[in-house]
């Protein structure tokens, strides 16, 4: 019961919204890999790269490089 309670908690606030809203987007499997590793991976569609996507709000977007570790190449940061 605990659980539930602090799950439907964590869900109100901007955070848990925006969490719910990705899964709701996302296929199955990557749904499966989210909650099981704390990312999921794409395949762009202009350039057939592989990301993979973490939780986080900075630096969460990798280039998966058949060259390196997977985290090895930051993708995206914000410029504030």
């Amino acid at each position: 019961m605990r659980a539930l309670i602090i799950r439907h908690g964590a869900e109100r606030t901007p955070e848990g919204r925006s969490l719910q809203l990705l899964r709701a987007w996302l296929s199955p499997a990557q749904r499966a890999q989210f909650a099981g590793k704390g990312y999921f991976e794409v395949i762009g569609g202009d350039t057939g790269r592989q990301y993979r996507i973490y939780a986080g709000a900075s630096t969460n977007v990798c280039e998966i490089d058949e060259k390196g570790p997977p985290y090895a190449r930051p993708v995206f940061h914000a410029a504030w």
